[in-house]
């Protein structure tokens, strides 16, 4: 029994640890601590539901098993959100981390009954309303989302993720130079926040701001070096501005970490088409047709004609429109590639 004690007191200590640093803004260390408390006590809702949240923040897929897994221990746990609520009905508190960790789940219609009910029994609860903003957002209510981005913000001004949520949100409306205003005040509460330079960085390539652009998601990605979106971002925008190398290096990254994303190799292979590698090019234009971008088919046709293999290129054109029979454009040049293959038959 004193083992199991000793054991939970561990736990408890490095748990307190990471959510201290997780307020503070460290989330690479308060990751380091939930580690050790979910290695000491790898049952505990409360635990895997804390370090769901931090991995959510740096970006983390491993964020999605570790809230599913808190919701899979939830009544089991006699420290869960569920026993929580079963003790005290009024527990707010309960029900708002239950909702998060269902909401982070994508279970939608639970976790907006759950903030709902936590909003009910205490109206000044700050994150609930912002939660529940994001709920709204992925239910394409822009306007209700605001509303409650906004409460969140009047309750709690300090709170960097309400004001990241209102720049996504007024992004989404058009309201374009309020969301800068709103990922600027989202910096300046938390300047490792990777996602504000990311979406603000989305802003500035719409604008056509390309040095600004680039500038914004090369923070995201030192920030978090492991977010696909924000490496082939930044490749895109290389690409625009015309340094191939370091786009094809972004886009090596965006590859490496999401390596069956087909729309990522076609991105690389036009670096490539531009940057005169045809090999390169064609390579990469049929990896994406084999992870499923099917629009590649048509850029591998056009590079088997530019390297002279004039009968693959038909076979490859022709499966194109196969699929795509409403396309007009460049028929009239495969039938005159096809009288050339005939001729040299």
């Amino acid at each position: 029994m004193a083992d199991y004690d000793e054991i939970l007191q561990s736990a408890n200590v490095h748990f307190k640890r990471g959510v201290e640093l997780f307020n503070a803004g460290d989330m690479e260390a308060a990751l380091l601590e939930l580690d050790r408390a979910v290695a000491s006590s790898p049952s505990s809702a409360r635990i895997l539901h804390s370090r769901g949240k931090v991995q959510q923040r740096l970006g983390n897929d491993a964020a999605l098993s570790d809230y599913s897994e808190a919701l899979y221990l939830d009544l089991e746990d006699e420290f869960g959100y569920s026993r929580a609520i079963e003790l005290d009905p009024e527990n707010a508190h309960g029900y708002f981390v239950r909702g998060d960790a269902s909401w982070v789940a994508y279970r939608a219609p639970e976790a907006l009954e759950d903030f709902n009910r936590a909003i009910e029994i205490d109206p000044s609860l700050a994150a609930a309303y912002r939660e529940r903003g994001s709920i709204h957002n992925y239910l394409n209510e822009h306007a209700a989302a605001l509303v409650d981005y906004d409460k969140a913000i009047e309750l709690d001004p300090k709170d960097a993720e309400a004001w990241f949520g209102h720049g996504w949100t007024n992004a989404e409306l058009g309201n374009t130079e309020a969301a800068f205003a709103d990922y600027a005040k989202t910096l300046e509460l938390d300047p490792k926040f990777a996602a504000a330079y990311n979406n603000r960085g989305d802003l500035n390539w719409k604008l056509e701001r390309r040095e600004a652009a680039r500038s914004d998601f090369e923070k995201a990605v030192e920030l978090n070096p492991r977010w696909t979106d924000a490496w082939a971002s930044l490749g895109r925008i290389h690409y625009e501005l015309g340094d191939w190398v370091a786009a094809q290096t972004a886009y090596d990254q965006s590859v490496e970490l999401s390596s069956e994303d087909g729309t990522l190799y076609f991105d690389r292979g036009l670096v490539y088409l531009a940057w005169g590698k045809k090999e390169e090019a064609l390579a990469d234009f049929e990896r994406a047709q084999a992870f499923g971008y099917e629009e590649a088919l048509w850029n591998k046709g056009l590079m088997l004609e530019e390297l002279g293999r004039l009968p693959e290129s038909v076979a490859a054109m022709d499966k194109y429109y196969r699929q795509n029979p409403d396309r007009q454009e460049g028929r009239e040049w495969l039938e005159e590639l096809r009288k050339i293959v005939e001729d040299e038959a």
